[in-house]
């Protein structure tokens, strides 16, 4: 019991000498010093607690994508985006992450024409001859990361979630237009997988989707390279495959793009 007692009296004695000695510290800092420190450390906590990173990326997609039915072919067979001439632009695309949840956005609008001999049905009206044509895909996928493991630089982890496709295409010529709208929610699962190459640069992919038997699939795939520049800020570059097939009641569709992408991110 006297040994104990005199282990918890000495660890008082170094407990009340090193606050003393950090009061001592704060007293030698001028206010302006101290309120930076404080900032400084409530800064890290908020950080630490409620970790945000924001990313803006550019993507260089190229797409092909078939559509059929009742409401969109060309006379038996599917609406085919080559047929049309679309011009591919480049695709916004913001991600943003909290802890372990991702919320990914990407949008590719596309704009062209082209010449049918046999009857274009769109949205329920027929088109013969040169129409002009818009393509609008917007692509949203919800994640949430589970990790595997953690070691030496390399991380694993496994997700699931839920991605939204939703295309809406319109067609017109002389006799008028006409708009056609599909929205496609899939379930999806996946792994990521994470490895630093250099103190500053890591390699990294992510594959996720899901099979769905007759009713179609969906692969999502991502590889690339990010560099630290510090604990804050990144950029990264990378190539990107999303291959969805969609058979839903009498809707039946396909789209594919793949291009590479480069972005930059932050986090808070």
């Amino acid at each position: 019991m006297k040994k104990f007692l005199s282990i918890l009296t000495l660890i008082l004695i170094l407990t009340n000498c090193a606050v003393g000695f950090a009061e001592s510290e704060d007293e030698e800092l001028s206010d302006d010093e101290k309120a930076k420190r404080g900032i400084k450390i409530a800064s890290e906590r908020l950080r630490k607690d409620f970790p945000v990173t924001v990313e803006a990326r550019i993507f260089f997609p190229s797409m092909d994508g078939h559509v059929k039915s009742h409401e969109v072919k060309t006379g038996d067979d599917a609406f085919n985006f080559n047929h049309m001439g679309l011009d591919s632009n480049v695709a916004p695309e913001f991600i943003f992450r909290y802890k372990n949840i991702s919320i990914d956005y990407l949008r590719l609008k596309e704009y062209g024409g082209g010449t049918f001999d046999n009857v274009l049905t769109f949205g329920g009206k027929n088109f013969i001859g040169d129409v002009k044509a818009e393509s609008d895909l917007h692509y949203i996928k919800l994640n949430i990361d589970r990790e595997i493991f953690s070691l030496m630089g390399t991380r694993a982890a496994w997700n699931y979630g839920v991605t939204g496709i939703k295309w809406r295409g319109s067609v017109e010529n002389f006799s008028g237009r006409q708009d056609e709208n599909y929205f496609f929610p899939m379930p999806t699962i996946g792994i990521a997988l994470e490895m630093a190459v250099r103190p500053k640069v890591k390699i990294y992919t992510n594959i996720s989707g899901i099979v769905l038997g007759g009713h179609g699939h969906l692969c999502d795939f991502e590889g690339g390279l990010r560099y630290m520049a510090n604990k804050n800020f990144s950029c990264n570059v990378g190539f990107r495959h999303i291959d969805a097939k969609i058979n839903w009641r009498s809707v039946h569709g396909d789209f594919k793009l793949n291009g590479f992408y480069a972005g930059l991110a932050a986090s808070f």
